[in-house]
């Protein structure tokens, strides 16, 4: 392949990729600047072999109703509070490996699928704003790293009267209640 090596000085050689796995074949041939014309020549079989490559993670896909990517002038993910947000790691493995996921992200109502990369997070009152979420990928042999923005969008909460308690009142008098 003449992309994949070179021939200088008398020197072979080449960086391998992804795309170079298999055995490639490789007729060097060597002549003599005078004139006897003697000629040699060496056929080479090279097999570049698969080395592990990292997983990347390519994206995060909503599966809730409640949940969107980035918005106009937002980063991130965004979930309303109250409702339970619902994505999916999306993930390229150069060498088809399947891959787990983890996180230390330490909310009580954040979930992650560990085997699917399936993430969900029921925010409250309390989590309205950003959080960072990082996660880990790993091929069985490499971990590879994310990071991604949940913004947790308020929602207007209609306001609640408290139980009054009738107290009782005499007449031609103003009762109040605060």
């Amino acid at each position: 392949n003449s992309t994949l090596f070179t021939f200088t000085d008398a020197t072979l050689s080449g960086t391998p990729t992804q795309d170079d796995l298999g055995i490639h074949y490789i007729n060097i041939t060597a002549t003599e600047d005078n004139s006897s014309g003697l000629t040699d020549w060496v056929y080479l079989q090279i097999t570049v072999h698969n080395t592990n490559d990292r997983p990347v993670v390519t994206g995060f896909t909503p599966e809730g109703t409640y949940v969107t990517n980035y918005e106009p002038g937002a980063t991130g993910l965004n979930v309303l509070e109250e409702k339970i947000g619902s994505w999916t790691i999306e993930y390229d493995d150069p060498d088809l490996d399947t891959c787990t996921f983890a996180t230390s992200f330490g909310n009580a109502r954040f979930d992650l699928d560990s085997a699917t990369g399936v993430f969900t997070f029921a925010p409250i009152q309390q989590d309205v704003g950003e959080h960072v979420v990082n996660f880990t990928i790993n091929d069985g042999t490499v971990d590879n790293y994310a990071e991604i923005t949940i913004n947790v969008k308020n929602v207007n909460d209609k306001p609640t009267i408290e139980d009054i308690t009738h107290t009782g009142g005499v007449e031609n008098l103003t009762v109040q209640y605060s």
